[in-house]
């Protein structure tokens, strides 16, 4: 199966990517907590963190913790030839082990994938608090 690379992904492109596959909305979710036990590199989520949509600042969406840990361990860009190192999407599932976590940080506005942070409002998921 391809990937879906982008980290702002819309809902909407991820249902229907799922949907030519054969998936529905339930098997889509289902494999979003997968990104629970996921690790990405930091360029892919560079511009969450430190320029988001060319404001110079992070997506406002991220809850501060998540949004701490996700720059400590990506730090900006700086120079050419940075490392580009892998950082855990779910810092309170560490051990990578299948659970719950990853629906409690989509609640909690602590993920950080566009993708993840529209699970929360998607029509079909759509939580009430």
């Amino acid at each position: 199966m391809d990937r879906i690379r982008l980290p702002s992904f819309s809902w909407e492109s991820s249902l229907a990517y799922f949907e030519s596959k054969g998936l529905d909305v339930q098997d889509m979710v289902t494999l979003l907590g997968a990104h629970m036990m996921r690790r990405v590199r930091c360029i892919n989520i560079h511009d969450c963190l430190y320029n988001f949509n060319n404001t110079r600042k992070p997506d406002p969406t991220i809850e501060e913790s998540t949004l701490s840990y996700l720059r400590n361990g990506c730090p900006p860009k700086t120079r050419l030839g940075q490392p580009n190192p892998l950082i855990n999407l779910n810092p309170s599932n560490l051990d990578q082990l299948f659970t719950n976590s990853y629906y409690s940080q989509v609640l909690t506005n602590k993920v950080v994938l566009g993708v993840d942070q529209q699970l929360r409002y998607g029509g079909d998921t759509y939580v009430k608090r």
